[in-house]
């Protein structure tokens, strides 16, 4: 019974991070800003518009629409152009900021 009910718990959180990616995944497609996510985590990485680094991203992301993520630098050299968006927030927050990444579009797409 414990294992049955440990394995049905391991499930609602594994669907609740699917549905939370998928969701967050479409927002940013329908945008047309460019991500990709993680292979079975629970973040997702973004990259980073023309002329920014990873790090300048992270601070203009936190310093401007106060989104807190990490930059890419330290994850290894393919990171130098994205920033890490963790997809562990609650539903509501995890909206918020995708509101606010999808107002940058223009950044992106000119």
């Amino acid at each position: 019974l414990h294992l049955s009910l440990r394995r049905q718990r391991q499930m609602c959180i594994r669907d609740r991070f699917r549905r939370r990616r998928d969701t967050f995944g479409a927002k940013l497609k329908e945008a047309k800003l460019p991500f990709v996510h993680s292979k079975g985590g629970i973040y997702s990485w973004l990259r980073t518009p023309p002329g920014y680094n990873s790090e300048q991203f992270e601070t203009f992301l936190l310093q401007e629409k106060s989104i807190l993520v990490a930059p890419g630098i330290p994850f290894g050299k393919n990171g130098k152009h994205y920033v890490r968006i963790s997809l562990a927030l609650d539903d509501k927050q995890l909206e918020e900021a995708t509101e606010r990444l999808t107002d940058l579009a223009n950044m992106y797409n000119g």
